[in-house]
């Protein structure tokens, strides 16, 4: 399944050629002490001016959290998908940092692709120019959206022993590379190579 861009306007290569300034998997020495993850567990989207942009849903289906935790994800919404595939895997999606309360969604409320969620913030923990914040960041440094993607089966997450809690890379699903199955060697390849290049 293929998911919508989250921001529709932003650019989904890395920086400086698009707008991920973050990808999944990157940064082992910053997330494996704190959260107990080996590397990043989504993609970091933003750009110039970006605070306050509207977010919308990759994909359709129900908001199964809506919550704000000033020590992770600060404003978090949480969308399961309505629809399996062949597989009986479903989407969750995960949308973070958002703007304190400006969801405009609430649990249980029925969601459409491409509906506007929220709006793009810096809540919760935040890395700017090599300085972390705990808590809401001043002044809108640090802006962007945090976007994660979950598959469950049977009410469970299909991967929770891969070192992400259960997230999986998104980018396959945003740019249609998806072919049938979760490619974990592939991925950890990748997680691999990010993991030395930021020694």
């Amino acid at each position: 399944m293929k998911l919508l861009n989250p921001i529709p306007e932003s650019k989904l290569s890395r920086f400086p050629f698009g707008n991920i300034y973050q990808e999944f998997g990157e940064n082992y020495k910053l997330y494996f002490p704190r959260f107990g993850i080996i590397g990043h567990n989504g993609i970091d989207i933003t750009g110039m001016n970006y605070h306050g942009k509207s977010v919308v849903a990759a994909h359709s289906g129900i908001a199964v959290n809506v919550y704000y935790n000033k020590n992770v994800g600060g404003q978090v919404i949480n969308i399961q998908g309505d629809q399996s595939d062949a597989n009986g895997d479903v989407f969750q999606t995960c949308y973070g940092h958002l703007i304190k309360d400006s969801q405009t969604v609430k649990i249980r409320d029925k969601v459409i692709a491409g509906q506007e969620i929220g709006k793009i913030g810096n809540s919760g923990f935040i890395i700017s120019g090599k300085t972390i914040y705990w808590g809401d960041a001043p002044n809108q440094i640090g802006s962007h959206l945090h976007f994660s993607v979950y598959i469950f089966n049977n009410g469970k997450v299909k991967y929770p022993n891969n070192g992400f809690n259960g997230a999986v890379d998104p980018m396959p699903y945003l740019t249609g590379t998806y072919e049938g199955y979760f490619n974990i060697f592939r991925t950890l390849k990748d997680i691999l190579e990010k993991m030395l290049r930021s020694y």
